[in-house]
This record gives C-alpha cells, structure tokens and sequence, in this order.
C-alpha cells in the first residue's frame, strides 16, 4: 500500500468516525472506488486506533473515576449502587458480545465479510434499523424530554445494549454504540463524574 493510499484511507476514516456511518465498510468502499485493493482488517483496526486514543484521551477523567470506583466496590459493597460502579460493570458486560464475535468469526471478518456484496446489504439493513430508531425515538412522550437516569438502566440488558454494533462490526459495517439502534429500551444519561 502507498503512502497516498494510506493517507487518503485514513482521512476517510478521520472524516468518517464519529458519523453515524460505518467508517470501517467507508474504508473498503472508498478503496475499491478507487481501484485500490483491500486495505484488509488489520489496516482498518490500525486506522482506528487514533480514534479510540483521542476517546481515551477525551474521557481520561471520567474513565479514571468509573474505573476507581468499579475497583472499590468489588471490596466495598455500599459503592456497588454508585453509579460509576455499576457504569464500570456496564462496560465490562456490554464488551462480551463483541469480543466472542470477534473470537469466533475472526476469519470470516478478514476475508468473506469483507466482500463488497455483504457490507453493502448490512449498510442497508442498519441504515434501516436505525431510521426505525429514530422514528420510533421521535414518537415516544419521553423522546422530549432528558434520558432517563443511569441507575434505572438494568444490568441484565448491559450486553443486549452493544449486540446489533456487535453484528454490525463483525461484518465491517460498524456503528458506533452510542447510535439509538443499539439501545434495547430509550437512552440512558451517564453519571456526571468529571470535577
């Protein structure tokens, strides 16, 4: 791969991520527009490995105080109903689903579900999905009104909540869990946990 092509997929990716689009399926789009082979899987998790450092970088605070307070709580039980706990847990289950997907499917994922046929189906398919969303989102009372709190989310659902994202990354048309499709019930407000 060039140096240009390199640079050009990667401001795709840039431009692409915090969309609610697939930046992965873009990648593999935009290449194969362009005459260029497959940049492949591994070159698509290297792009975003700028993407995941400037969330970390974002959320250095609040990703400190949930994980202290998760740690605390495992010998402190009063900290288990805090919600930077029970956010910590959240996070921890809701990552299962995509972890045993990519375990399980990881050849599949660098090879068939890279086929041009199959991310253009599931870009329609969560397209789809997610303009049912928002239109179900915009004709619900409490679509007006602030998500609901963080402590009424159930942690039976936490790994139900990143299953379709999960799906949809397994075939390389990633959505970002924050999109309304991937959430099994109306959105919850994280606790408030910067100083």
């Amino acid at each position: 791969m060039s140096w240009l092509t390199a640079a050009v997929l990667g401001l795709v990716q840039g431009l692409t991520e915090f969309l609610p689009i697939s930046s992965s399926a873009h990648l593999r789009i935009v290449a194969a527009l362009a005459g260029w082979s497959d940049p492949g899987a591994a070159f698509t998790a290297v792009t975003q490995l700028g993407t995941e450092t400037a969330v970390l970088a974002y959320f250095r605070r609040d990703i400190a105080t949930i994980t202290a307070t998760w740690a605390r709580s495992l010998r402190t039980p009063s900290l288990r109903r805090d919600p930077r706990a029970r956010l910590g847990w959240f996070v921890i289950l809701g990552t299962l689903p995509i972890a045993i997907l990519g375990v399980a499917l990881q050849h599949p994922i660098e090879t068939a579900f890279r086929d041009l046929r199959i991310l253009a189906a599931t870009l329609i398919v969560f397209g789809l999905i997610l303009g049912l969303a928002d239109r179900a989102a915009a004709n619900t009372p409490s679509h007006s009104a602030s998500p609901r709190p963080l402590p009424w989310f159930p942690a039976s659902r936490a790994p139900a909540a990143p299953s379709p994202p999960a799906c949809s990354w397994a075939t390389g048309a990633r959505t970002s869990p924050g999109t309304p499709s991937c959430w099994p019930s109306p959105p919850c407000s994280p606790p408030e946990v910067s100083s």
